[in-house]
């Protein structure tokens, strides 16, 4: 009975090994599972202001491009009121003498009669 005793004795001695050794392994894997949230924590926030800086980058892009095509219309537009203009002053001094002539016929008709 004596060697029986020895083996439980061995085997109770065994698994308080077995499981001294469990408790340490569950330490650390809930060591690494919060090491390795943290990480993923920093490659989202990492990941998440590359995304933010190449957004912004290419919202300014598009902002660019915009006011650049705003700013050709804008002197497109001012061209041609220019160009409007002149050919308006053109017709004024074209058509003046003769506005001239058929203001004086007027009023100097009645008189005339």
């Amino acid at each position: 009975m004596v060697v029986a005793e020895s083996q439980v004795t061995g085997i109770i001695s065994a698994l308080k090994d077995l499981e001294s050794s469990i408790d340490s392994l569950d330490v650390t894997v809930t060591d690494m599972k919060r090491q390795m949230s943290s990480l993923v924590q920093k490659e989202i926030d990492r990941l998440y202001e590359k995304t933010r800086a190449i957004a912004t980058t290419e919202a300014e892009q598009i902002v660019e491009e915009a006011k650049k095509s705003a700013d050709e219309r804008a002197a497109k537009i001012t061209n041609d009121t220019k160009d409007t203009l002149e050919k308006l002053h053109k017709d004024i001094d074209a058509g003046f003498k003769d506005a001239v002539d058929v203001a004086v016929d007027v009023i100097m008709k009645p008189s005339l009669q």
